[in-house]
């Protein structure tokens, strides 16, 4: 499935969870296995309050609340830095160690590389897309 086609799938769906499901189709044709959509400005907020829609396993969701990666998640400082997508890699690379950590206890859920996407409206708000697997393909047009 290509961007075309996700795009004639989801005008067709009726519903969120319709929706939900013809993204991750689309992001698993990449290698993708997991993705989180949310709000990365606030993390005083609890999680319920943070996330619009996600697909990670409960106990990567359970254990990121419980150590408070937020407050070093380099995804997320990613996310309120630059205003294009980026690779979970690149970002890796930079990590501080806290900030490596996190991205170490990610891999224990295979989540070795994924993809972020900072979404500005006309006001400033950002909203985060974050997408993560353990071999992703996604050539630089695709990205």
């Amino acid at each position: 499935m290509d961007a075309f086609d996700f795009i004639e799938r989801v005008n067709k769906t009726d519903s969120l969870d319709e929706l939900i499901s013809e993204f991750d189709k689309l992001l698993r044709n990449f290698g993708f296995v997991a993705f989180c959509v949310g709000n990365p400005i606030a993390p005083k907020l609890k999680l319920e309050e943070r996330i619009l829609v996600a697909t990670w396993p409960e106990e990567w969701a359970k254990l990121w609340v419980e150590r408070n990666y937020v407050a070093e998640d380099p995804v997320v400082y990613q996310m309120l830095q630059q205003p294009i997508p980026f690779r979970w890699r690149d970002v890796r690379k930079r990590a501080t160690e806290a900030g490596a950590e996190v991205m170490d206890a990610a891999r224990d859920f295979r989540f070795l590389d994924g993809l972020g996407i900072p979404v500005r409206s006309a006001s400033r708000d950002i909203m985060g897309i974050t997408m993560a697997g353990p071999e992703v393909d996604l050539s630089e047009r695709d990205k």
